[in-house]
């Protein structure tokens, strides 16, 4: 991975900024590094809550053409033990009172990522700087990757207008991300559309892969790993 720091440069770095006043502190674990054991995720995870974050945001690791890895032809380990890390992680993290409020997202009681939580929303927001994305107004960007057209003030590459079919499509998709779901009643209340006539979710509901309860539609707990399978049913 070419990432150098040590378990003891991120401790010194954590009680710096919290000595600076910082109090809500999150760290990124990748896991499923090629010939990572479940013994050496478990041993990450110790190491992780001793530095007791207030949220930990998950990765597995997707080994992408054109990276270092990618071109070294490494192969990316096996499902089932990625089904098992995951599984140990959300075991792990929630016996230590994370709460799992999406599915790759662990934080203590109110240390919520405001910031994710305004995509999973499917709330707008602004983009800066160089290849950023932002959603304004309904229109979604790319900013150039060009710093010479960045410092021209040239600054977006391209711009769609978002329709309500795709906006309804991303309330839905990247609602379904969050353990509690999609509000069913504030979805009709921003589209003037019912979320079942909407989507293909009935049979998903029948089969109990998605569950509806309290104006709440949300994904089965025992489907989360396999959540992309549900959500190419219903899109």
């Amino acid at each position: 991975m070419e990432r150098y720091h040590t378990y003891e440069d991120v401790q010194k770095k954590i009680e710096l900024i919290r000595n600076k006043g910082f109090n809500n502190i999150n760290i990124d674990l990748i896991y499923g590094i090629p010939n990572e054991s479940i013994k050496d995720l478990k041993k990450d995870l110790e190491l992780f809550l001793s530095l007791k974050p207030d949220h930990i945001s998950t990765y597995s690791l997707i080994i992408e053409d054109n990276t270092k890895i990618g071109i070294s032809n490494i192969l990316p380990i096996e499902e089932e033990l990625d089904r098992e890390m995951y599984d140990l992680i959300c075991k792990k993290l929630e016996d230590n009172k994370y709460n799992r409020y999406e599915v790759s997202n662990f934080s203590l009681p109110g240390k919520e990522s405001k910031h994710n939580l305004q995509y999973w929303n499917n709330n707008e927001y602004y983009g800066f700087g160089l290849g950023a994305s932002g959603y304004i107004h309904g229109v979604r960007y790319d900013n150039t990757r060009s710093l010479t057209n960045y410092l021209k003030e040239k600054y977006t590459l391209k711009e769609e207008i978002i329709s309500k079919d795709d906006k309804m499509y991303n309330e839905l998709m990247l609602g379904l991300r969050k353990i509690e779901g999609v509000n069913c009643r504030e979805f009709y209340n921003k589209y003037h559309t019912n979320i079942q006539d909407a989507f293909n979710i009935k049979e998903c509901i029948k089969e109990e892969e998605l569950i509806y309860e309290d104006d709440y539609l949300y994904i089965n707990p025992k489907y989360i790993y396999v959540m992309n399978e549900i959500l190419i049913k219903i899109l």
